[in-house]
């Protein structure tokens, strides 16, 4: 681009020179003036001038030296005047060089002038061709940046097309899928409907048919000829089918809900068979006591002589067959309790010798077949149980229904430290889980730190503290039996894990946890209370564990669920090992599950107590029976055909019960004996698995 400042001509000179050169006349004239201006007083140059005579003055302007500088040479020719030049050439000779130089000076500044505009005219036509170059130039970038800019919006645009392309054949995708899914879904649940009406038409069919089972048993009964014989002979048939319609009413209470099962159907199914069974052993029976009494009809119209004789002959006969049978069941009994309590551990395995079948301490003495003996054998069994129960009771009672106990659990100034400490403990607690080791050793130290005073929350702020937190402990735990085990099974090997752990360091809480189990639970010591005098069926039946909600006792199905939870967690705790580590005896070891399942054998059984010592001996032989059969092989195998032979068909053949739990225990017994082996719980942790 060429520059406005920098511009020569072709003489070399620019503005700037020409400039110097006015500036030097000035100072020239200037200095000539003031040397002259004592003796000049008037115009000289110009048409104002006034030339005054007077020979002095213009011999001084004659001998004054022409200083300018003039680059003329015919100038500087011109100014040479000899002394003798008149006044009139001098005059002349000024005038021109004046004259000269102004013109010279005008046409050299129009010379200048006219370069100038030259040089502009040039400058602005190469900025004109520059400016058009880059508007040229502008142009075509901006052309570039809109076909840039164009291509990139195009590209966009494409992109979202093809990913609006992508989503809306993505949603058409799901909205088929969910189409699919809401098709198969009602497919499902028609088929469902369809089964579980076939299920209740079953059902339904299954139930009527035992009731014309029963409506046929009564029918015999009114056209038997023999009515005494025969209702004595239907009171156990009569029990066993009430219990049969009471079991058959369970499910059809299920069958209201909408909660049918298959397992269900083929229960109702085995019910109504068993109803059949009754129905034929009746008919069978009274046709045979039917016979019997038309036969004994024709004999005393025969013999009326003889039948005082006869009789009494029939009365000795019967005597002497029920001493006799009498006499062989009570040497069967003797022999196995003999059998059980000449057993020993086998050696080499931790001392927890089992306690007797018969009887509960080896001071008692040898069983005999005395039916009084029996009767005291279980009395004391009673005792020992019941001595348990109130201890626990007292214990309990002594830790939290003290005054000081409950001034702090009632005070004002301790509820935000209540608060606190019920939440350390109810979030270890509740995410318990086997995922591995280190998962129960952090919520062990989490419980650990907190009931020894070592965490953030110091438990020992106030003196009740640490008991208030071991009792929540203990209650929380055996909440867990009661919600979480009872639902899930294996979860509960995890909880016994830190649960155990926490017992070998504070024997106190060992202590705490063993009363809250046997109060919410008494079944596991075990006690079986009675009612007394005045007491009330709600207090009764809340010493026996049961709930109440808005005075309403909670239904059986729900209470035995709920216990056996209660009896699995506690059973877990019997079979769980030790921290590797830990030298401490064992708070509850496999003695333990062994003098319950004694003392649970040698009760005799009453109805409103079957089906619950069905279910937790079921639960005990579940979790426990593989330990106790690896540590008693002798023992055990006895013990299970003790319970077949002796103790099951008590249960069986007692009023009231519910069946579910009974038909399970007969068939474990059975696979047990049978199989030779007792199989591990599920879920169980190896050894040293923390």
């Amino acid at each position: 681009m060429p520059s406005f400042i920098n511009i020569s001509d072709n003489s070399g000179r620019n503005l700037c020179d020409i400039s110097s050169d006015f500036g030097n006349l000035r100072i020239s004239a200037l200095r000539k003036a003031s040397r002259i201006s004592d003796s000049v007083d008037s115009v000289t140059i110009g048409p104002a001038s006034v030339v005054e005579n007077n020979e002095n003055w213009n011999e001084n302007i004659e001998n004054k030296p022409n200083n300018l500088n003039i680059t003329n040479k015919n100038f500087e020719k011109s100014t040479i005047i000899p002394n003798s030049s008149s006044r009139s050439g001098i005059t002349f000779s000024i005038k021109k060089l004046l004259l000269e130089n102004e013109t010279q000076r005008r046409e050299e500044v129009r010379q200048a002038i006219d370069k100038r505009k030259q040089q502009m005219e040039k400058s602005e036509r190469a900025l004109q061709q520059e400016m058009a170059l880059m508007r040229e130039i502008l142009a075509t970038k901006r052309e570039r940046e809109e076909a840039a800019e164009l291509a990139k919006l195009e590209a966009e645009e494409e992109k979202l097309a093809q990913q609006s392309e992508i989503k809306k054949r993505h949603e058409q995708q799901l909205h088929v899928q969910r189409m699919q899914e809401r098709k198969e879904r009602l497919e499902r649940e028609a088929e469902e409907c369809r089964i579980l009406k076939e299920r209740e038409t079953l059902f339904q069919r299954i139930r009527n048919n035992l009731r014309e089972r029963c409506k046929d048993v009564g029918m015999l009964s009114k056209t038997s000829k023999d009515k005494n014989s025969v209702l004595q002979m239907l009171g156990p048939y009569t029990m066993k089918l009430k219990e049969l319609s009471q079991q058959i009413e369970m499910i059809n209470e299920k069958a209201r809900k909408g909660e049918l099962t298959d397992y269900d159907v083929h229960l109702a199914d085995q019910i109504a068979r068993q109803g059949e069974e009754i129905l034929n052993d009746c008919a069978a029976e009274i046709a045979r006591i039917e016979a019997f009494y038309e036969e004994e009809t024709a004999k005393r119209e025969h013999e009326m002589k003889l039948a005082a004789a006869n009789v009494q002959i029939e009365n000795a006969i019967l005597q002497q067959a029920a001493q006799q049978s009498y006499a062989i069941d009570g040497q069967t009994l003797q022999q196995l309790h003999h059998d059980l309590e000449i057993i020993q551990p086998l050696d080499g395995l931790p001392e927890t010798p089992p306690n007797e079948i018969a009887s509960n301490a080896p001071e008692t003495g040898a069983t005999t077949t005395d039916s009084s003996s029996v009767e005291t054998v279980i009395y004391e069994q009673d005792h020992e149980s019941f001595q348990i129960y109130q201890a626990a009771k007292q214990f309990l009672e002594q830790c939290t229904e003290s005054q000081a106990f409950r001034e702090f659990k009632e005070s004002i100034a301790t509820k935000k430290f209540r608060f606190e400490c019920q939440k350390a403990i109810n979030v270890p607690v509740n995410t318990i889980s086997v995922i591995n080791g280190s998962h129960l050793l952090d919520k062990y130290n989490k419980l650990r730190n907190l009931l020894s005073g070592r965490s953030p929350l110091n438990v020992n702020q106030y003196p009740q503290g640490p008991l208030f937190c071991k009792n929540l402990l203990a209650r929380n735990i055996v909440s867990q039996g009661e919600t979480l085990v009872s639902s899930k099974s294996e979860a509960a090997f995890g909880i016994a894990a830190v649960t155990l752990a926490l017992m070998c360091d504070f024997p106190d809480f060992a202590e705490l946890l063993k009363a809250h189990f046997y109060k919410t639970c008494p079944y596991l010591i075990p006690h079986f209370p009675s009612k007394l005098q005045g007491q009330s069926d709600e207090e009764y039946y809340t010493e026996l564990g049961y709930k109440y909600i808005d005075g309403v006792v909670e239904k059986q199905t729900k209470f035995l669920t709920r216990i056996s939870g209660i009896m699995r967690l506690y059973a877990t705790i019997i079979v769980t090992n030790r921290r590797r580590g830990v030298t401490c005896a064992h708070p509850l070891g496999l003695q333990i599950a062994w003098r319950w399942l004694a003392s649970t054998i040698n009760y005799e059984v009453q109805p409103k107590f079957a089906d619950i010592c069905a279910t937790l001996i079921l639960d005990m032989l579940e979790v426990v029976g593989n330990s106790l059969w690896t540590a008693y092989p002798r023992q055990c195998p006895k013990l299970l055909n003790l319970l077949r032979q002796h103790y099951y068909p008590q249960v069986q053949n007692c009023g009231g019960v519910s069946g579910g739990p009974v038909a399970r225990l007969e068939k474990f017994l059975n696979d047990s004996i049978v199989n030779n082996f007792i199989p591990p719980p599920e879920g169980q942790l190896p050894p040293n698995f923390w």
